[in-house]
């Protein structure tokens, strides 16, 4: 499918020679993980639809918006679910660029605004 001899498949086991571009372009529109052929480590996944709306947004927006973001995903991680630790997180956007960012812990509500 690459374009390869079977001799030249022997090779590329063997080491003695290497797929080119254009036979691992050839692979990877197949579905071969051409990162994993030449280096031996596996390409990331790909993002889903809303992972790749989430960095989008994130790449577009200000650092202090960036900055509330990350600590929304933070504060809301694995860690901060334990029970007794965070109740509810919040995030309202107050006005164009402006983030509020508000954890409910105990009953109180903290808020801060950058």
């Amino acid at each position: 499918m690459a374009g390869a001899k079977k001799r030249t498949l022997i090779d590329w086991e063997k080491g003695v020679s290497s797929p080119t571009a254009a036979q691992l372009a050839a692979l990877a529109g197949l579905g071969v993980d051409v990162q994993y052929v030449v280096t031996g480590s596996m390409a990331p996944p790909a993002l889903g639809a809303e992972e790749s709306t989430l960095l989008s947004y994130f790449r577009e927006a200000t650092p202090e918006v960036r900055r509330a973001a990350m600590g929304a995903l933070i504060g809301a991680g694995p860690s901060a679910q334990a029970p007794n630790r965070i109740r509810d997180l919040t995030m309202h956007n107050t006005s164009p660029g402006g983030v509020q960012v508000g954890i409910q812990s105990g009953g109180t509500i903290k808020t801060g605004k950058r």
